[in-house]
């Protein structure tokens, strides 16, 4: 029987937000290396380099975009 390694719950949620289509406002500013407040305070003023899909207060960004804007493949 072979040991499973534990994945911290950093590596699941990264793991989680490539296989989904979009990414959260928080997902997004760990990508960019910015706060959370930081992108949120941008999304508020309409200022983000990726037009964001809103659901309800929810900022959701598609994962297409913003691997076009950080030159990452899919």
């Amino acid at each position: 029987m072979s040991a499973i390694a534990p994945v911290g719950p950093s590596a699941v949620s990264k793991t989680a937000a490539l296989a989904r289509q979009t990414y959260t406002l928080a997902e997004f500013a760990a990508l960019l290396g910015v706060s959370y407040t930081q992108l949120h305070e941008c999304a508020q003023r309409g200022a983000l380099p990726v037009a964001p899909i809103r659901q309800g207060r929810k900022y959701l960004f598609p994962r297409s975009a913003v691997h076009n804007l950080l030159g990452m493949t899919d």
